[in-house]
């Protein structure tokens, strides 16, 4: 997967393209990247839907991906580096949006 592209064309499509339809794009681009075992754009992929689910106040798509970037982070080997943390403040930003304070609180503490 051209990450770069796909990145590219989800941050032209605001302003363009209603939310949904954005939501709906990225869900396409994380079941391609899931599909062929692509780990490395998945895990980007599903940083910008969570994060957009903060954003947009959307707590059933954004719970629903917040446990694959956790898994995400632990198939490649990246905790503990600057991409797991941003992960956890992506996660603790989109619970905290969602008012699950306790929950957003374990993730800004680790």
């Amino acid at each position: 997967m051209d990450i770069k592209n796909v990145i590219e064309t989800y941050d032209s499509m605001f302003g363009k393209n209603s939310i949904e339809e954005i939501k709906k794009y990225l869900v396409d681009n994380i079941n391609k990247a899931a599909e062929t075992e692509d780990l490395k754009s998945q895990l980007a992929l599903v940083n910008e839907i969570v994060s957009l689910c903060g954003a947009t106040g959307d707590v059933e798509l954004g719970t629903q991906y917040i446990p694959i970037v956790n898994e995400l982070i632990i198939k490649l080997k990246l905790e503990q580096s600057a991409n797991h943390g941003v992960a956890l403040l992506n996660i603790a930003n989109a619970y905290s949006a969602f008012g699950m304070y306790q929950r957003a609180l374990h993730y800004y503490e680790q």
